[in-house]
């Protein structure tokens, strides 16, 4: 006679295989799971205690079976946990519950290492948050928070400047290792060139608003920090890109003349303005919104239309 598996107030015969709640086939064993993650059969049994997770059938002989969507779940926990994130934190991600991002901005481990730790070390674990996340989500979610929470931190005495300098330096790195890896755009691809206003420090910005567009097809180029008005100008006759975003992170006296300086530039661009500097945008320039994902799409819907 088959054994039967029991799973709240449902028998499965084990002559053919469990299934969990959602119907997926449950036939992985507790060894194999601990195998297939890298974790001890004593941390996962201790996590189904405290936290309910990873979800198992048991047997009725007590023996745990797992759904191979509980393995990715359980795996992508670990990866999570790796990339800086607490458990329970990694553990409610996992499970599509969500993270409150206050407690995330909160934990000062990855600030830590990016402003102290070894530039290999940083870049390690850069890598290993966007492979946990995926680039975007990886770049608005955890790193670019991390990296205002330095400056903050700077400001308040926590972090020097030299911190936060190389803090900027590693994601700076990191940006340009993804950036490398994209396709070269399409011949005939929209151009954009992204430069910081005079007088702003803050060129991490536009590299992050380069490898979003890049990833929407569009060939994008960033200059570097505190662009005097005369370079930009002559950046954007010589390159005629048909859009040119200015980054400012503060007010800045300078925005609405470096605006003006391109009215004269043939053929005129589209002239955008971003960051948290910008109050309103000046004349002749349209404004973009402060979440950079959400900046790049509507460049690359407005490109489009164009």
């Amino acid at each position: 006679m088959y054994k039967t598996y029991t799973r709240g107030a449902t028998r499965v015969d084990s002559g053919r295989l469990a299934e969990d709640r959602t119907g997926e086939r449950a036939d992985i064993r507790l060894a194999q799971l601990a195998a297939a993650t890298g974790l001890s059969p004593l941390v996962i049994r201790a996590w189904e205690r405290r936290y309910a997770f990873p979800r198992a059938i048991r047997t009725t002989g007590g023996h745990r079976r797992y759904a191979p969507s509980e393995v990715a779940r359980l795996h992508r926990a670990v990866l999570l946990i790796r990339a800086g994130f607490r458990p329970r934190e990694a553990i409610e991600r996992a499970m599509g519950e969500g993270l409150r991002l206050p407690q995330m901005e909160r934990d000062e481990r990855l600030q830590e290492l990016l402003a102290e730790g070894s530039p290999a070390e940083g870049l390690a674990q850069l890598r290993s948050v966007e492979h946990a996340l995926g680039f975007e989500e990886a770049l608005e979610e955890v790193i670019m928070p991390a990296l205002n929470a330095i400056g903050q931190g700077w400001a308040s005495g926590r972090f020097s400047v030299a911190q936060e300098h190389a803090a900027t330096s590693v994601i700076a790195s990191w940006l340009g290792t993804v950036r490398a890896t994209l396709p070269s755009p399409d011949p005939g691809a929209p151009t954009v060139l992204l430069g910081a206003a005079p007088f702003e420090r803050h060129g991490l910005p536009p590299l992050a608003l380069e490898v979003l567009l890049s990833r929407r097809g569009i060939a994008a180029a960033s200059l570097d920090a505190d662009v005097p008005i005369p370079a930009l100008v002559s950046a954007v006759r010589l390159r005629r890109p048909a859009a040119v975003v200015i980054s400012v992170s503060r007010p800045n006296s300078l925005l609405a003349e470096t605006v003006a300086a391109l009215a004269d530039v043939e053929p005129r661009p589209l002239v955008y303005v971003g960051g948290p500097g910008v109050g309103e945008a000046p004349a002749g320039a349209a404004m973009l919104p402060l979440r950079l994902t959400t900046a790049a799409d509507q460049l690359a819907a407005d490109l489009s239309d164009g």
